[in-house]
C-alpha cells in the first residue's frame, strides 16, 4: 500500500472496463488487418514486369507506405483509447 494514498478508496466501473478492453482489441484488430493488407500488397507489387516494376514501383510504394503509416496510426490511437479508457474506470473516491 502506497502511504500517499491513505484514505483513498479506488473502485472500478465494469461497464467503463469492458469497454475499454473492446476498444483497445478492436484497435489491435485494426493493426493486424493493416499490416496483413500491407504484406498482400507488398508481395504483389513484385508480380508486374521489369519495366513496370522501374518505373511504377517507387510510386507505388511511397502510396501504399503512406497509407500503411496512416492505417497504422489509426490503429495505434484506437488501441491507446481503449487503454486510457480502461484506466479511467478505476477511479479514486475520497
Amino acid at each position: 500500500m502506497n502511504p500517499l494514498d491513505e484514505g483513498v478508496q479506488t473502485y472500478a466501473d465494469p461497464l467503463g472496463r469492458w469497454i475499454g478492453i473492446v476498444v483497445f482489441l478492436s484497435g489491435v484488430a485494426l493493426l493486424v488487418t493493416v499490416f496483413v493488407i500491407a504484406y498482400r500488397e507488398l508481395t504483389a507489387s513484385g508480380d508486374a514486369g521489369w519495366f513496370s516494376r522501374l518505373f511504377n514501383l517507387p510510386g507505388a510504394l511511397f502510396y501504399k507506405g503512406g497509407l500503411l503509416f496512416i492505417m497504422g496510426a489509426v490503429g495505434s490511437l484506437v488501441a491507446n483509447k481503449g487503454i486510457a479508457l480502461y484506466r479511467a474506470a478505476w477511479r479514486g473516491r475520497d
